[in-house]
């Protein structure tokens, strides 16, 4: 009953601020912090009392019974508490970034009705449960996206993501409902444990991957994260740490003996590794400070996916719970420098942290990790990863990417900090929005004691050498080396090099999508005119028949010897017919 008990106090924030968003809007972010840290206490009473799992009956029909259950599994309290960590610090940063009074009950409804269906998702054991917390993430992430209702921008980005997420959220009720038809049960346990698999179950645990694909953005269903960015900040923070993104992944991760059992692996990795590299490459082209996080976050949710691919949970789940902490505060960072110089949004014309000291350390430590320097909890997230490859070129694809991530992560903190010399300094933000980022930068140290600790709690080791820990540290030096000497000097427009304009595939992923979109148009209207004139046919028919009818309905008016005249003529016409033929 504890798993529900936590998902209470950010259902009643949500409540709470939606009632009192109109006359009460100051206090709506204290009641919703203060909801979120009861959330926090709840999941660390629960990770300390292993509650275990709880069920009720929400309805039956023809003896099919489809309940709600939790349960406190490791994998699920990772989760839960990953989740639980970040919702308070991400709402303490928006007490300082949300101004807006008439915006105050809205906002924080929908971030606090996204921290709840998150919350539910993770503790489901059942894929009832999830699919309930599923829709509602597809749901409020649609409405943070889209939440500047007035930019057509981010209006037309809630568009693209709910449209791509519902495509996932079909496949999601389809595969769901094969899997009941080939083995009678919602439970993953019971799932995981069956032996009859067969033909439909196969679509299924297809059809549930491909669903996976859309909601953590896997290549082709990758570009709408970029779009995401059209939202709040805070939003972005959340969304690309511990929730939505990685809905997906987790899912898979829950599912993996069953993903093996059907040989998906190879599929994990081919999109895994596409998405990576597509993620990576447009990070290092992108000049848009927050969309250079997110191509970052397709990036490390490609390489989670690649490390579900090698079946190994244990290197997946490490970057999964590093890669929470440095980038909600990167894109903590990002808000601050974005709000400091008037909601401009491109690195080139940004004054960076130099110009505010007490950011500076802070956005150095996120990169750092992010980049996957020693002993900084992404490098053990990063080379975990890494050091699954079986082969060399597998390896020096792998060491590709975390070059190109080190490159493009301080490209990120570099331009900015020359900008900042020739400008003059901003005003201070906030305190709520410097709170979060420092504690966040504590965590991303903290998170390094999880290469000790997690293996222990989700049962699965990992194991780094010291020769592969040397390699991948050089390579991510190299990194930070190319991205100095490329833009050590304070040229005028900071202009990216010829060889990351060719790289850029954002332009070329849109314009597959509008095909896709003007193809399925084209289709639709060839049914629509398919539909006109059938249906103008059978309309033009039944009228014919409804003629002939009249005339037929004439002939029977009772006078027998108007119906021996008609037999007499029907004989001579047979007669006739019979001669002729």
């Amino acid at each position: 009953m504890i798993e529900i008990a936590v998902i209470v106090p950010m259902l009643f924030a949500s409540i709470a601020a939606l009632i009192m968003g109109r006359k009460h809007w100051r206090y709506v972010s204290y009641v919703a912090v203060a909801c979120s840290l009861i959330s926090l206490i709840l999941v660390a009473y629960a990770m300390l009392n292993n509650p275990g799992s709880w069920s009720v009956t929400w309805f039956a029909i023809g003896g099919i019974v489809f309940p709600i259950s939790t349960v406190a599994a490791p994998l699920n309290l990772l989760l839960l508490a990953l989740i639980a960590i970040i919702t308070p610090l991400v709402l303490l940063y928006s007490m300082g970034y949300m101004r807006v009074p008439s915006e105050q009950g809205r906002y924080y409804f929908e971030i606090c009705a996204f921290a709840a269906a998150m919350m539910l998702f993770a503790i489901s054991s059942n894929l009832i449960t999830m699919f309930i917390g599923w829709e509602m993430l597809g749901l409020t992430s649609y409405l943070l996206i889209g939440f500047w209702r007035q930019k057509s921008s981010a209006v037309d980005a809630g568009i693209k993501v709910i449209t791509i997420i519902f495509i996932g959220d079909m496949l999601m009720l389809g595969g769901i409902i094969l899997m009941w038809v080939s083995l009678h049960t919602f439970s993953f346990a019971a799932i995981a444990s069956a032996t009859n698999y067969g033909p439909i179950a196969y679509a299924a645990m297809l059809l549930i991957i491909i669903a996976a694909f859309t909601k953590s953005a896997q290549f082709p269903f990758h570009e709408w994260l970029a779009d995401a960015m059209e939202g709040p900040t805070p939003v972005s923070a959340f969304l690309h740490s511990s929730t939505m993104v990685k809905a997906g992944v987790f899912l898979m991760a829950v599912m993996l003996p069953v993903i093996y059992a059907f040989r998906f692996g190879p599929l994990l990795i081919v999109v895994g590794t596409i998405t990576a590299v597509i993620g990576a490459l447009n990070a290092a082209s992108e000049t848009h400070i927050k969309r250079i996080l997110a191509y970052s976050t397709i990036e490390d949710l490609g390489l989670m996916v690649i490390a579900l691919g090698f079946n190994s949970i244990a290197a997946a789940m490490m970057l999964f719970t590093v890669q929470t902490f440095y980038k909600a505060q990167l894109f903590m960072d990002a808000g601050y420098m974005m709000e400091a110089n008037n909601e401009n949004t491109d690195i080139k014309k940004i004054a960076g942290p130099s110009n505010y000291k007490r950011l500076l350390i802070p956005s150095m430590i996120g990169a750092a990790s992010l980049a996957g320097i020693f002993p900084l909890s992404g490098f053990f997230g990063k080379a975990a990863v890494d050091a699954l490859a079986p082969n060399i070129a597998t390896y020096l694809l792998l060491s590709a990417i975390s070059l190109l991530s080190s490159f493009y992560i301080f490209r990120w903190l570099i331009v900015p900090l020359k900008n900042g010399k020739k400008t003059k300094k901003y005003a201070a933000m906030p305190h709520s929005m410097i709170i979060p980022i420092y504690v966040l930068s504590a965590l991303i140290f903290a998170a390094s004691a999880a290469y000790l600790v997690l293996p222990y709690y989700i049962g699965y080791g990992i194991n780094l050498s010291i020769l592969h820990s040397i390699l991948f540290t050089a390579v991510a030096l190299a990194g930070i080396a190319v991205a100095f000497v490329e833009y050590r000097s304070s040229r005028s427009r900071f202009t990216l090099p010829k060889w990351l304009n060719f790289v850029y595939t954002r332009p070329i992923v849109n314009a597959a999508y509008n095909s896709v979109v003007s193809a399925v148009g084209v289709v639709a209207e060839a049914a629509d005119s398919f539909e006109f004139w059938a249906y103008t046919f059978i309309s033009a028919g039944a009228h014919g028949f409804n003629e002939i009818g009249s005339l037929v309905s004439r002939v029977e008016n009772g006078r027998l010897d108007y119906y021996l005249v008609l037999f007499v003529a029907g004989v001579i016409l047979i007669f006739i017919l019979m001669v002729v033929i």
